[in-house]
Formats: structure tokens, C-alpha cells, sequence
């Protein structure tokens, strides 16, 4: 976990002026890796309407960061970096992680979802709290780029 501050100097008695959570932040922001993580922000402007805050990318095309707000969350993405050790789920045989996304319409997203690649893990249901729950997952890469043509 990164931890982030908005004080100046560490240990500093006098309380910084800048926010803590910056406008538009949540305490909480995920970072994803990602083997492509342009085709990953691509992915996530047509499944759930993503929209691009920032992208900054390296020489070689890789992304060093990028930004994406969905609703009002921000997500943030790099590309895999297996030099510093960054790698995505694909290379490590899977992910543990899990994002909630909260919608108005979740039939309505979900067909958009599967629309843009989306491989359904398991269909809309309702759960406990009367919520519809579905499972979604990434298409991978490889299949992504094969249903491009």
C-alpha cells in the first residue's frame, strides 16, 4: 500500500494548507497493472463509460500512468514494468482483487460490459440485500486484440 500526505516535511508540527484528498480522490483509489494498460482504459470507456482525467507515457508507448474516473471514482492504471516488479494479473496467474462497481441499471451495464469484451463469470442475480450482483472479467488481451481483426 502507498500511503500519500499533504504535509511538506515529514514530522512537521504546523498543519499543511494542501488537502489530504484531493478534489475528485476518495480516500481510497486503486492502481491497476496491466499487460496494456491502453487497451485497459480503451475497455473500460466503452463497458462502463470511463472517462480519461490524464496519461502519461513512457518512449517505448508504455503507460507510466494514467487516470480514469468512473461515476466518481478514480482509478488509476500503469503498464506492467516486470523490471521494478509491477506486473499485472495475467503474468501473475490471476487476480485477488475485486471492484465493486455501484450503477443505477445493473442489467443495463452489464450487456454494455459484455458488449465491449467483457467474459461474463456469472450472471446478474439478486443478492442478499436485494442488490444485483453479476461477475465480470477483463477480456484478455490476446482475445481482445484477435476480435480487432
Amino acid at each position: 500500500m502507498t500511503l500519500q500526505t499533504a504535509e511538506a516535511t515529514r514530522g512537521s508540527s504546523t498543519k499543511s494548507n494542501v488537502d489530504p484528498v484531493p478534489n475528485g480522490m476518495h480516500a481510497v483509489t486503486p492502481h491497476l497493472v496491466c499487460a496494456g494498460a491502453a487497451d485497459a482504459i480503451e475497455f473500460y470507456k466503452k463497458a462502463f463509460n470511463a472517462v480519461e482525467i490524464c496519461r502519461m507515457p513512457m518512449p517505448d508507448g508504455k503507460i507510466m500512468h494514467a487516470g480514469i474516473t468512473i461515476g466518481d471514482s478514480m482509478i488509476m492504471l500503469v503498464d506492467e514494468m516486470p523490471d521494478w516488479n509491477c506486473l499485472g494479473p495475467d503474468t501473475r496467474g490471476g487476480s485477488s482483487v475485486t471492484i465493486h462497481l455501484q450503477v443505477e441499471n445493473a442489467d443495463a451495464v452489464f450487456e454494455q460490459a459484455v458488449k465491449a469484451g467483457a467474459t461474463v463469470r456469472f450472471k446478474a442475480s439478486p443478492s442478499l440485500k436485494e442488490e444485483a450482483l453479476a461477475g465480470l472479467k477483463k477480456a484478455k488481451r490476446k482475445a481482445a486484440k484477435a476480435a480487432k481483426g
